[in-house]
């Protein structure tokens, strides 16, 4: 739901409020998007590899969770720095959002399949 609402509302948020123009958003949201259709199985691969005390998907989960909600409040909280400045903090930030998003989703529906190694009792509903 966050993410709905996010990705809806920044658009309108860095256009209309904060004035920058509806090509460099949109720019800036393509870019994004094909930035996280890479990032996502990279992201897979280490949550994968990931072995700790806390298991596999924890510490992906509580720290994309902790760094996502910092960004998401810089996303939305932007410092009057001009419109070059804006522009460059939109890219950075909202790129960061993304990933940092990334790191808690993988984790989160990676776990589904480890739940069980037999698909049957995956799709038993109780």
């Amino acid at each position: 739901m966050v993410y709905a609402l996010s990705a809806t509302y920044v658009m309108y948020f860095y256009q209309d409020i904060l004035g920058l123009s509806a090509t460099f958003v949109g720019l800036i949201l393509m870019i994004a998007r094909v930035f996280d259709a890479l990032n996502d199985p990279f992201m897979g691969i280490l949550v994968a590899k990931t072995r700790t005390r806390w298991g596999r998907f924890r510490p992906w989960l509580f720290s994309g969770t902790v760094l996502n909600a910092v960004v998401l409040y810089a996303l939305f909280s932007a410092p009057d720095l001009g419109e070059s400045g804006m522009m460059v903090y939109f890219a950075v930030i909202y790129i960061l959002w993304g990933t940092t998003y990334t790191m808690m989703d993988i984790p989160y529906w990676s776990m589904i399949p480890a739940v069980t190694e037999l698909p049957k009792d995956r799709e038993i509903f109780r």
